[in-house]
């Protein structure tokens, strides 16, 4: 007798606005401490201004690129136990995978070549019904991990 197994099929949309804020956010700070020390606070207001606008400039660009290209969608395959396939290449869940913040951290093992693989997905990238399925499939192997 033949045992099937579930799997969810997951649409990854391309374009993150999380991602944008994110790496904006990071690359910003990074300037701001490094070039703007001591702080005062007319530079702390003007340097909110240009944020927020290279933050709208930055993403536009992006959802003007995005709207340009055919691919913005990439399919993975999860299954219950923890197997992923994506692009043809199937891969194990490793127990380091997580989900914090709006972030899924995918951390996985080829099972042909043992390369070891990791992925940042952001939540705004999964519709509602996804994001549940793929915490669903995560939280059980972050409390392995804890456990160890």
């Amino acid at each position: 007798m033949e045992q099937t197994q579930t799997y969810y099929r997951i649409q990854i949309v391309n374009a993150s606005l999380y991602r944008v804020i994110y790496q904006v956010l990071l690359s910003s700070l990074c300037l701001f401490v490094t070039y703007s020390w001591p702080y005062s606070l007319p530079s702390i207001v003007w340097a909110c201004f240009y944020l927020c606008f290279i933050i709208w400039l930055i993403y536009w660009v992006r959802a003007e690129l995005i709207a340009a290209s055919d691919d913005t969608v990439t399919i993975l395959h999860v299954y219950q136990n923890g197997m992923l396939e994506f692009e043809h290449c199937n891969e194990e869940l490793d127990q380091h995978s997580f989900y914090l913040a709006g972030v899924f951290r995918l951390v996985s093992r080829n099972v042909l070549t043992g390369a070891v693989v990791k992925r940042v997905i952001f939540a705004d990238q999964l519709s509602n019904t996804d994001n549940r399925r793929l915490r669903r499939i995560i939280l059980p192997l972050a409390s392995l991990s804890d456990d160890a």
